[in-house]
């Protein structure tokens, strides 16, 4: 197999790939928040005859320096990633969690790339009240920039949600995990802020699919707490000739070597 590592200069920047196996179709991967690239190394075993896999680093993760400042947009992420692509050349999309935000709006943007659209446990299906307050909202941001210096009263107001049961465990250990940080929050606060243009819009993306006639493939895990299948199930109504959703009996992190096998019937 071939594998590769190696940036692709953008303006300022340089974004961080990692390539692998020797296929002949393409794959290009987006990882979640606080990952990298290298989460997808568990698929060039069972994939990488079929597929060359290209997988990247966005911003504010891994090994890609940023130097855009507070600028990032889907259109810049295309112009990015379609560096890799030959001409004529169709293109599968694999986003996990936040990238599959940034696999939607990429979709979004230039349908015609793309023969399949695979999202695993995917961010973007719906917006999260306190992601749209944040991002979304003067406001929002600012009392966000807020609470990265002075966290405080977000935990009290934790602790009282968890006690009236309004935060399951799951969302309550992972929003405690990232708060509870000075770096980690400031982290937060700048990723969060830094891809608040990636809001694919669905209504569009499901009349490109059956206009496209791209295959559609959702993953989902049936104990996640924090991605519900119930939105992806949600999504393909009127697109079920294209569309399927998977639910299996794991959590949210999907991208483990015992779910390879899954993942790679789905793609082929």
């Amino acid at each position: 197999m071939i594998e590769m590592d190696f940036y692709i200069t953008y303006r300022q920047s340089n974004i961080f790939c990692r390539r692998s196996g020797d296929g002949p179709k393409l794959l290009f991967c987006f990882h979640g928040y606080g990952e990298d690239s290298g989460v997808f190394d568990v698929l060039e075993s069972k994939l990488g005859r079929e597929y060359t896999i290209y997988a990247f680093d966005l911003p504010l993760h891994g090994k890609t320096r940023w130097q855009e400042g507070m600028a990032c947009s889907p259109a810049m992420w295309l112009e990015i990633v379609e560096r890799c692509i030959p001409d004529n050349a169709k293109v599968t999309y694999l986003g996990f969690s936040m990238g599959g935000r940034v696999a939607l709006s990429l979709f979004q943007l230039k349908p015609e790339v793309c023969d399949k659209l695979f999202l695993v446990a995917p961010d973007g299906l719906t917006m999260n009240t306190w992601y749209w307050l944040s991002t979304q909202t003067r406001l929002g941001n600012r009392l966000f920039r807020y609470t990265a210096n002075n966290p405080g009263w977000i935990f009290r107001f934790m602790q009282a949600g968890k006690r009236l049961r309004l935060l399951n465990k799951s969302v309550h250990k992972v929003a405690h995990r990232y708060l509870s940080d000075d770096e980690q929050r400031t982290k937060l606060y700048e990723r969060w802020t830094l891809m608040r243009r990636f809001k694919p819009r669905l209504d569009i993306i499901k009349e490109q699919v059956q206009e496209h006639e791209v295959k559609l493939v959702l993953l989902f895990g049936r104990y996640d707490k924090i991605i519900l299948s119930a939105h992806g199930q949600q999504f393909i109504q009127g697109i079920e000739e294209y569309a399927q959703v998977r639910i299996i009996q794991a959590g949210h992190q999907l991208l483990k070597e015992k779910y390879v096998p899954i993942i790679t019937e789905m793609l082929t």
